[in-house]
């Protein structure tokens, strides 16, 4: 028989859902959160809910033989900001009496993210990037979560549904797996209690050198998912000599139109914004044509390769340290340059300055192979700057868009 009764409404109790956003150590954008509507005015003026209309309990009296238990159940009807607190006497006929006393709270679950953009920015294409996203329960109730990835679509272009059916892994530290242009989160399911942020890690490995976009999903509890979006450019180191190249095989042919294509169609794309009223590109900084189709030549060839050599380590099941394997994405042979001296008399020393310029959006080392001039011996390669002559075996990082000199000549008589 319930005796006593202590009622409130929950003065604390939260109205609104918390919408996600995340923190990254990438750049992050924050967004307000959206709320559930409050209850309106007519329901606020409906008559208070009675203490039967919140707790029950089965049975409420009954007989036991010596020795004979009875379980008694004990149920809480949760209605919108309510909380009580009563206390349930049991008598024990010519016993005592037991008191239980009885506590529900009527809540709504809330939730907050720091962003629910992840950028990303540069990242090298082959190496895996990391974010970090907190959850805040911001409610007054514990709730489970899970991340939602999307599906594949049946009509991804083949090359990319190649790769990302990929099955050779990467393993984190913590055993965690990273599958080329899939991103990752972990935990991917927990519980939070009420007041408690839960840090999920963002793991990302682009795979290919291109801009990409990428959704998952926060699912808390039964409240509708939020998205949560990925963005960035997939890049690799990268330099250009002012020599021509050597693209005459005839599988280069489809790759320089493609290329092609693709520089035309930024051109125009440009055109367009510049006629728009948009901000034109500074001339200084606007390479010539023939600089952007060698550079898009060079972004689709590292492309190709990188796809190629991940299906081949799917094949494989390399069980390599994977740490290191997906570095064999950019380890790829370009179109070579070609210097050529021309005719040279007999005992007469040619000397030809090649600029080595940094077109790529990092930073870059790069070391010359001299293994096949081992038979040349008359050929001597140097590096110039500060008109400080030094040999060139391995460069310093040049920043982007900054230009080496490197020299070559072909003196017979140089013993080096």
């Amino acid at each position: 028989m319930v005796e006593k009764e202590k009622e409130q409404s929950n003065p604390e109790n939260p109205t609104g859902e918390g919408r996600s956003s995340s923190r990254t150590r990438s750049r992050a954008s924050s967004v307000p959160l959206s709320h559930r509507p409050a209850a309106d005015e007519e329901s606020c003026k409906q008559r208070p809910v009675g203490v039967e209309e919140v707790f029950d309990i089965l049975p409420i009296y009954g007989h036991l033989q010596p020795g004979e238990q009875q379980q008694v159940v004990f149920s809480f009807y949760g209605h919108e900001n309510v909380s009580r607190e009563v206390v349930a006497r049991c008598h024990v006929e010519d016993g005592p009496t037991y008191e239980v006393k009885l506590r529900g709270e009527a809540s709504v679950i809330s939730y907050s993210l720091d962003s629910t953009h992840i950028d990303f920015g540069l990242q090298l294409f082959d190496h895996k990037g990391e974010a970090d996203v907190t959850l805040r329960n911001t409610g007054r109730m514990g709730f489970t979560f899970n991340i939602i990835y999307p599906k594949r679509e049946d009509g991804e272009a083949g090359e990319e549904a190649g790769q990302k059916k990929a099955l050779v892994e990467e393993q984190t530290e913590n055993g965690q797996e990273v599958r080329p242009g899939q991103p990752m989160v972990t935990p991917t399911e927990g519980y939070v209690d009420a007041g408690v942020e839960q840090c999920l890690h963002v793991l990302y490995l682009p795979g290919v050198p291109e801009l990409f976009e990428k959704r998952l999903q926060l699912q808390v509890a039964f409240l509708p998912p939020q998205d949560i979006r990925l963005t960035g450019e997939g890049v690799f180191p990268r330099i250009t000599l002012n020599l021509p190249r050597n693209m005459s095989d005839e599988c280069y042919r489809d790759v320089v139109q493609q290329a092609g294509a693709a520089v035309e169609a930024d051109r125009v794309k440009e055109e367009l914004l510049t006629a728009g009223g948009g901000a034109p590109t500074e001339a200084n900084c606007t390479p010539t044509y023939e600089e952007l189709l060698h550079m898009e030549i060079e972004r689709a060839l590292v492309k190709q390769n990188a796809l190629a050599v991940t299906g081949s380590l799917q094949e494989r099941r390399d069980s390599q340290g994977s740490s290191r394997k997906w570095h064999k994405l950019s380890q790829f042979p370009l179109p070579e340059y070609v210097l050529d001296f021309g005719y040279v008399i007999l005992g007469q020393v040619l000397s030809h300055t090649v600029n080595v310029t940094n077109t790529g959006a990092v930073a870059v080392s790069f070391q010359l192979n001299e293994k096949p001039l081992a038979g040349s011996e008359f050929l001597k390669v140097s590096s110039s700057k500060d008109s400080a002559q030094t040999d060139v075996q391995k460069s310093e990082k040049p920043p982007c868009g900054e230009t080496r000199d490197l020299g070559q000549s072909n003196d017979p008589q140089d013993p080096t």
